[in-house]
Formats: C-alpha cells, sequence, structure tokens
C-alpha cells in the first residue's frame, strides 16, 4: 500500500535545505508541528508566527541591525536610530557596498534589486502578520493560506539569494582577476583587513585557505541558494 505524504508538510521541510542553520531548524519544526495539530483552533495563527520568526531570523542573519549602522552609506531616518526596514534590505542585498561602488565598479544596478526583493517581502507580509482577532477556522481555508505562506516565504529566500549572487559574484570575479589592488578598492571610506587562513567576509561571501605553491593562497567561496 503506497502511504501518500502531504506536500505541504514536504515544501515545509524543503525549507530546511535551503536554510539549514540550527534556529531555522527549529523554526521549521514549530511550523510543522502547528500544521499537524489540526484540531487547534489557532492551528494557522501558530504557523504564521513560527514562518514570521523564520523570517525574522533570516533578516537578523543576513542583515545584522549592528552591521547595517557601520556601514559608510547608512544615516537614520527614524528618531530611534535603528536601521530601517528598506535599509536592511539594502544591506541584505549589498551590505556595505555603496550603491556608486555597486553601480560604478561592478556594473550593477542595485534599485532593481531592492525593488523585486521588497516587492517579495510585501507579498510575504500578508501571510506572516495575521491579525490578532481573525481565527480560521475551515481546514481547507487553513491549508489553502498554509500554502500559500510557503508559497511566499520560498518566493523571498530564492529572491534574497539571487539578488545577493548578483552582486557576490561580480566581486568574487573581480577579487579572483585583481586581486586587492588599490585602484579597483579605494573607494570611499573603504576598509581593509588581512585575513588569514578560512574567514567570512559577508554573509554568503567567504574566503578558504588553499595553500599551494604560494604562500597564504585563499579562494573566494560564494555561498548561493540551492541551484
Amino acid at each position: 500500500m503506497e502511504i501518500r505524504q502531504d506536500p505541504l508538510k514536504e515544501r515545509v521541510e524543503a525549507l530546511g535545505l535551503k536554510l539549514p542553520d540550527k534556529f531555522s531548524g527549529w523554526a521549521i519544526e514549530g511550523a510543522l508541528r502547528a500544521l499537524k495539530d489540526q484540531d487547534n483552533p489557532l492551528r494557522l495563527n501558530f504557523f504564521s508566527t513560527a514562518m514570521r520568526i523564520l523570517f525574522e531570523h533570516t533578516m537578523d542573519r543576513l542583515s545584522p541591525r549592528d552591521e547595517v549602522r557601520k556601514t559608510s552609506w547608512f544615516e537614520p531616518e527614524v528618531e530611534d536610530g535603528k536601521p530601517t526596514r528598506g535599509q536592511r534590505m539594502k544591506f541584505a542585498i549589498h551590505g556595505g557596498l555603496s550603491e556608486e561602488f555597486v553601480k560604478e565598479r561592478l556594473k550593477v544596478d542595485p534599485e532593481p534589486l531592492r525593488k523585486r526583493l521588497v516587492h517579495s517581502f510585501s507579498e510575504l507580509s500578508k501571510h506572516i502578520h495575521s491579525r490578532e482577532d481573525t481565527i480560521v477556522l475551515d481546514q481547507k481555508e487553513q491549508a489553502e493560506f498554509a500554502a500559500g505562506t510557503v508559497s511566499a516565504m520560498e518566493d523571498f529566500i530564492t529572491t534574497i539569494s539571487e539578488c545577493r549572487e548578483a552582486v557576490l559574484r561580480p566581486v568574487a570575479d573581480a577579487l579572483d582577476e585583481h586581486g586587492m589592488t588599490p585602484g579597483w578598492f579605494d573607494f570611499t571610506d573603504a576598509r581593509f583587513e588581512s585575513l588569514d587562513g578560512d574567514a567570512e567576509i559577508l554573509p554568503g561571501l567567504s574566503v578558504v585557505a588553499t595553500p599551494g605553491h604560494t604562500v597564504g593562497h585563499q579562494s573566494v567561496v560564494v555561498s548561493t541558494g540551492p541551484g
């Protein structure tokens, strides 16, 4: 007898392959447990909360507030001085690199990337910020809304990965071609730091020691989403 798998459960589990860190795994486990508890009238609310926690953790990992504040381009836009959602999206795409550097040196226009990421987040936000006074009891409606939430999360993860790769790839190519030549990295507020062995430069961009004929040789590694 063939046992049919729950396609929604499989899709939620698949998120763990794209976000393999331990905390993301806990959030995904919480979402799965919420889906399993079909007799709970707050089933969908708990599922949406777990997905919101997963999103917030992803943003904290790729765009830490303290790191955003350290960039040369950051200027407070709100009274408390915290980075806005838009500024964090900007950092998630090109980190501390200025827009001018990304445009002029990397030949990448960050604005379409930013708009794409903001649109993806807006769609996800519709699903992960449920109203406190709203409870969906119909299980078919619950399943449909949960499926939409997973689709929005899948799109956000794919979008942020592709937007980051659009910037990280030319950086890696430039490092391979030019190395740390001053003429290429002489932009305003550039910060030089000697890295020995394996080290992470930005989330998704790192160097690893590849010793051989040249002492201290390193290779650039760009980490992207699956596929």
